[in-house]
């Protein structure tokens, strides 16, 4: 699905659209938001890559506790998402380049695609297993997910198409992730225009 123009527009920020425009920094909201979601990410990839180290009971409930992680990240983008469409971002420091703020809208929009496809990915390999374990949300049922009537090689086709698709996006978020941190310190430190305040409260304001 591709995203118009239009759309992609609407995330940049506009500096007479906001609420949140009159000052450098984000809204508290939005920051608790990108800092839980930020959290609760590496958490949940540092279990999704040690799981296989840990003996079956614990495995058990490692594998629970990913679970639970990526619905609850799913459901937080879910609202970041509606609180972004209702409250647009400061606007971007006047010595940015076009270039640099196509980036960075760019990265923005990669991150709410992988953050909603990431969990439904690892959602629907949950439920491909032959015989799947129950599914929760920090101990809440959560059914699975409505797949076809499938044969057993169909099933297993469909476990190993989702598991792989949920790896790679995975490692694609890290190299996202990645390129997001190398741009936050590169303003912070060689251009020191201290942009990465705009996240971070404790830092001093952005020099405008």
């Amino acid at each position: 699905m591709s995203l118009s123009v239009e759309t992609a527009a609407s995330f940049a920020p506009e500096p007479n659209l906001a609420p949140e425009a009159e000052t450098d920094r984000y809204g508290a909201v939005a920051i608790g938001l990108h800092w839980t979601i930020a959290g609760l990410i590496l958490l949940n990839l540092a279990l999704g890559w040690t799981f296989r180290q840990y003996t079956p009971p614990i495995r058990r409930l490692v594998m629970s506790t990913h679970e639970s992680i990526g619905l609850t990240v799913l459901i937080l983008t879910v609202v970041r998402f509606g609180w972004r469409l209702a409250h647009r971002p400061p606007p971007f420091a006047s010595h940015l380049s076009r270039l640099e703020r196509t980036a960075a809208t760019a990265v923005h929009l990669g991150f709410y695609a992988l953050l909603l496809v990431l969990p439904v990915a690892g959602w629907l390999t949950a439920s491909a297993f032959p015989k799947p374990k129950p599914l929760a949300l920090w101990g809440l049922p959560v059914p699975f997910a409505p797949l076809p009537a499938l044969t057993p090689e169909g099933r297993h086709a469909l476990l190993n198409g989702s598991a792989t698709l949920h790896a790679r996006l995975a490692w694609l978020f890290v190299a996202l992730l990645t390129l997001h941190l190398a741009g936050a310190l590169k303003h912070q430190f060689l251009d020191r225009d201290r942009a990465l305040s705009r996240m971070a409260p404790w830092l001093a304001p952005a020099k405008r």
